[in-house]
Parts: C-alpha cells; sequence; structure tokens
C-alpha cells in the first residue's frame, strides 16, 4: 500500500490520510520538514536532482527534505531523512522558520531547520547527480537563473527572508521623542522602522487612549490616574514637546500604508475599542494587538481576524498560553531568550520577537541570535547596527606583539592568513568551584569530539576584550547579565590560532543554553576531572593552553 501520510488544511489540521503515491498525483497539502546544512564557513549543502527523476529532473534542492509520515512530528521526519539521505546523525535541531509551497504538482506547509556540519556526506547515486556546499550569493545565481527547484527555492526565499530582522519603534521612538505621540510615531516612521508599538488604557468614558502608564504624572503635565478622566478631558494635557494624548483612530491614520502598527492593551474591556478603531481606519491587515494578558488576546480574536502578539517576561508556559490565544507572535524580554526557546516557538509556528534592547552591546546580541522582531526605544541604533550588519562583512583587527591595532581585515583574511588577532574567553564556574566543559559535536571540521574548557571568539573591530567576551558568552550558552572579571591574559600561537587572547571568569549557576549542532554535550566538572582530561589528550589545542594558564596562574601546577 506505501507510507501513509497525514493530509492537512490551511490551518495545518489533519484531516484525513493517502498513500505517498495519491499526495503526489493529486498534490495534496501535506506536511513536510525541511533541513538546511550548512558547513562550518556558512556555505549551504546544494543537491542536484537525477535526470531519471519524474519530477524536477536536473534541478538543485537545499539540503534536504521529507514528507511527514502519519504520527511523525516534523522534527523527527527531520532528524530521519538527515541520517537516510545524508548518513548524518543528529538528536536534536534547531527550528529556524515555517513557510508554505502552493504550486500545480505540490502543496506542503513547511517546517524548516538547520544544522552545522562539517563531516562525511553520503550521496543517494539513484537520486541524486551532484553535492557541493554553495556560498550565499551562489545560490542566489541559481535562484536567478531558475535552477532551483520549487521547494528550494520556498527554502532560500526563507532562509534570507529570516535575516530581514523587523525593526519595531518601541512607542514610537519612545527615548528620541515623548513616548506614544504622534511626533514619536513620525520619528520612527522617518527612522525606517517595519513597525510601531503603541500602548492604550481605558477611559473614564470608556474610550481609548494611547498612554502607557496606569497614572498621568510621567508622561504629562497631568496629575492623577488615567481611569479617572474623560478621552476630552486627556487631550486638553500635554504629553511633552506641545503634544496632545493620541486617539487610536489619529494613529491608525498616521500609520497606515506606511509601517505596521502593535497596539498594546494595557486594561480589561478595551477589545472592541480597539477592533472598532481598526475597522473604522480599514487597517485589519496593519494592526496586531498585543497584551501581557493571554484572555484579552483571546477576547481580541473572538470578535476579529486581528493578528495578536503575547508578549512575556520568563519563560514558563508561554508556548501553551499563545497558542490558546490564537496568538502568532510571542514577544519576549530579551534578557530572557535563547536559541532553544526560539527554536521552541517556530516548532510551534509562533514568530519570535524580542523588547527592548536598547544600548548597542544588547542590540548586537540580539541581532546575532536572529529573532523576527526586535522592539526598541532606540529605533535609529536598531536600524543603524542591522544596516551595518548588512553591508559589511565580520571585521576584526589584525594586532602586533604588543597587541596595537595595525589595521582591520576580514574575517576570511585572518583565517587564510593566519593573522594575529584578538580572542576573548570566558571560564564558567558554579558556586562549586566546578569548572563547565563542553564536548565539541563530532562532525565538526575542527578538532571534532575534543572538550573545551571555556566560551568565547574573535573579538571584533570596534569591540573590547570584555564586550566580546560577554557577546559570545550569550551566543554560545545564553548566558546574560553575568559578572566577568579578568583572570590573565595568554599569547598563542599556533598555525589555526594566533591570538592576543584575554581569559574572564564567570560564576554562573543558572541554565546554560548550548547548541546543539556545535556541541555534543556539556557538563559542570571538578578540577582534578578536568586535569584528567588533559592528561589524557582530550582537550582541544586551545582549550589546553588555557586551562595549562590557570593552573599555573592560581598556583596548581
Amino acid at each position: 500500500m506505501g507510507e501513509i501520510i497525514d493530509l492537512i488544511n490551511e490551518a495545518g489540521e489533519v484531516i484525513g490520510q493517502a498513500t505517498r503515491a495519491e499526495v503526489r498525483k493529486g498534490a495534496l497539502l501535506n506536511r513536510v520538514a525541511r533541513v538546511i546544512v550548512l558547513n562550518s564557513e556558512g556555505k549551504l549543502l546544494a543537491q542536484k536532482r537525477s535526470m531519471k527523476k519524474d519530477v524536477y529532473p536536473g534541478m538543485w534542492d537545499i539540503g534536504i527534505a521529507g514528507t511527514l509520515e502519519t504520527g511523525e512530528s516534523y522534527e523527527e521526519t527531520a532528524i530521519r531523512e538527515l541520517k537516510e539521505e545524508l548518513g548524518i546523525e543528529a538528536k536534536e535541531l534547531e527550528c529556524i522558520f515555517n513557510a508554505k509551497l502552493r504550486s500545480q504538482k505540490a502543496n506542503a506547509n513547511y517546517q524548516v531547520y538547520r544544522i552545522v556540519y562539517d563531516g562525511h556526506i553520503r550521496k543517494q547515486d539513484e537520486e541524486i547527480d551532484e553535492i557541493r556546499f554553495l556560498a550565499e550569493g551562489e545560490m542566489k545565481e541559481y535562484l536567478d537563473r531558475g535552477k532551483l527547484s520549487p521547494g528550494a527555492e520556498v527554502t532560500f526565499k526563507g532562509y534570507l527572508e529570516l535575516k530581514k530582522i523587523k525593526v519595531t519603534g518601541h512607542r514610537g521612538a519612545g527615548i528620541l521623542e515623548p513616548e506614544n505621540t504622534i511626533r514619536a510615531i513620525r520619528k520612527g516612521i522617518e527612522l525606517g522602522v517595519d513597525m510601531v508599538e503603541i500602548d492604550v488604557r481605558i477611559t473614564k468614558d470608556g474610550k481609548a487612549a494611547v498612554i502607557h502608564d496606569v497614572t498621568l504624572d510621567r508622561t504629562t503635565n497631568g496629575r492623577g490616574k488615567v481611569s479617572d478622566f474623560t478621552l476630552a478631558e486627556l487631550r486638553k494635557l500635554d504629553a511633552g514637546k506641545g503634544e496632545k494624548i493620541p486617539t487610536l483612530d489619529e494613529v491608525i491614520s498616521v500609520i497606515k500604508g506606511k509601517v505596521i502598527l502593535h497596539v498594546e492593551l494595557k486594561d480589561d474591556s478595551l477589545e472592541e475599542q480597539v477592533v472598532d478603531a481598526v475597522k473604522r481606519g480599514k487597517a485589519e491587515k496593519t494592526v496586531v494587538v498585543i497584551s501581557f494578558n493571554h484572555e484579552r488576546l483571546r477576547k481580541a480574536r473572538s470578535i476579529s481576524n486581528l493578528e495578536t502578539g503575547l508578549i512575556c517576561v520568563k519563560t514558563e508556559n508561554n508556548i501553551e498560553l499563545a497558542k490558546d490565544a490564537g496568538a502568532s507572535i510571542l514577544l519576549h524580554n530579551f534578557k530572557f531568550i535563547n536559541r532553544k526557546i526560539m527554536s521552541d516557538c517556530r516548532k510551534n509556528g509562533l514568530k519570535v520577537g524580542v523588547w527592548n534592547p536598547d544600548t548597542e552591546e544588547d542590540i548586537n546580541s540580539m541581532i546575532g541570535l536572529g529573532p523576527d522582531i526586535i522592539s526598541s526605544n532606540r529605533p535609529d541604533l536598531l536600524t543603524n547596527l542591522l544596516k551595518f550588519r548588512d553591508s559589511h562583512e565580520e571585521f576584526i583587527d589584525i594586532v602586533d606583539e604588543s597587541d596595537a591595532v595595525i589595521r582591520s581585515v576580514p574575517w576570511k583574511e585572518i583565517m587564510e592568513n593566519s593573522l594575529l588577532h584578538r580572542t576573548s574567553n570566558t571560564m564558567v564556574f558554579n558556586s562549586k568551584a566546578e569548572l563547565f566543559v563542553h564536548m565539541r559535536a563530532t562532525h565538526l571540521k575542527l578538532y571534532p569530539g575534543l572538550w573545551d574548557v571555556k566560551f568565547g571568539g574573535s573579538v571584533r573591530s570596534g569591540e573590547s576584550y570584555e564586550e566580546a567576551a560577554k557577546r559570545e558568552l550569550f551566543e554560545e550558552a545564553g548566558i546574560t547579565g553575568a559578572k566577568l572579571s579578568l583572570m590573565f591574559k595568554l599569547r598563542s600561537n599556533r598555525k589555526e590560532n594566533n591570538v592576543h587572547r584575554s581569559v574572564f571568569k564567570c560564576v554562573y549557576n543558572g541554565p546554560i543554553t548550548l547548541d546543539s549542532s556545535e556541541v555534543a554535550e556539556g557538563r559542570f566538572m571538578g578540577i582534578g576531572e578536568v586535569r584528567e582530561f588533559l592528561a589524557e589528550g582530550k582537550l582541544s589545542p586551545s582549550a589546553v593552553d588555557v586551562f595549562r594558564e590557570y593552573l599555573r596562574h592560581n598556583g596548581k601546577n
């Protein structure tokens, strides 16, 4: 009879089953898991379909894809297909986005995963004529020339779109102009934001006023609770620089056709007011209702088709609450977000937003993480940092033996010529003085299966050692806000690691989130145990350098 495939409706709900042959013949809507395979240089695995194939012969696919069989999850299918098609073993994958393919030959909902892999890749001779890793620019050429299969085209476009982080001006441009005013909203639009966020509260006469606080004191020349005044009375106040407290109708009129508007419900009983204003402004496609309260979102969804987003601070039960409320976006406090949380959200079909990084260090950390949306009170800084990222390669300062900067060069030049540069590392200890160690994934090209005693990487141009340490600690371990103390500096002179190295200490007892595509396992270990790893040759070369210096520095040789 053949494999049985679940058929779904447009909402992704299972509505029946069919054989694989029936799915293909009728182009029936089903579910497909896809995996983008990248090597450590950031190139994407591409496979040229055999000329003997009935469907899309000679066209190129990205990574691998597999149809979900009845009872399988997307991730289970992705892991199975990786092993069956390419011989890659994986226990867990990072979900990066969801997409849809609609055509005469195939109709599917995609969930797309990512893995970094430098090991051997098995080629299916009967299915595939050629395998190669392509740089992003080369893949774009294949796209432009029509060489990609429809599924690969959808996947690659989604991959490119993933890098286009949407910018939200929090309360318009909350630090640059009086927050939640028309002036602040126009400033955000002027700066090129994709979205504007505002807050609404209920007035004495049951109307919606655009203001954040319960009281008037901080942002206006008035005193008392917002709910003790009518909208007309509130409109007489100065909200800063002569601005009035706006009505929701005014805001919709200003943003319409320019940006998406996120409206945060700060009080109960506002849902109908907001929905009515959106309908009056014919802005159903440009307004998203957001709230910390999932019941308010549920009510908004019950009376409209507006998109909604749940705002959260910590991480417990948020995915379940968002799905229960019918929300499509989960908006996290930037201090409590990591790759695993993002992946879990995307596995559940939720877009990921973060709020409110406002310093260059915090914004760059979030850009490196790659959520769908970043909200900030400094949209000027956020938009500039994104433009810089999009228009520049990663540049590293090369230095002389005294650690003085000579010039900045692209990272690729550093690697190709083993140029002397700066590296920042952090050794993480718990309160028991145990050291966190982690084993490099066995498929990596450099030192597979060896253990490391630190987190870190190259110091980018313009960064200090400590700034780089904090960035890498967040990107590699999900650790934020930890206090660092410089332990020692070290000169490492290896062909693959020619660096001035600063090594920091961090005492941390919280959760550590590792990238499963880079790290096989990690745990806290006593110094004596790490010594045994050193003696047995289980540490990577750079870990050997750092751990030996740590022992010498602490008089433990």
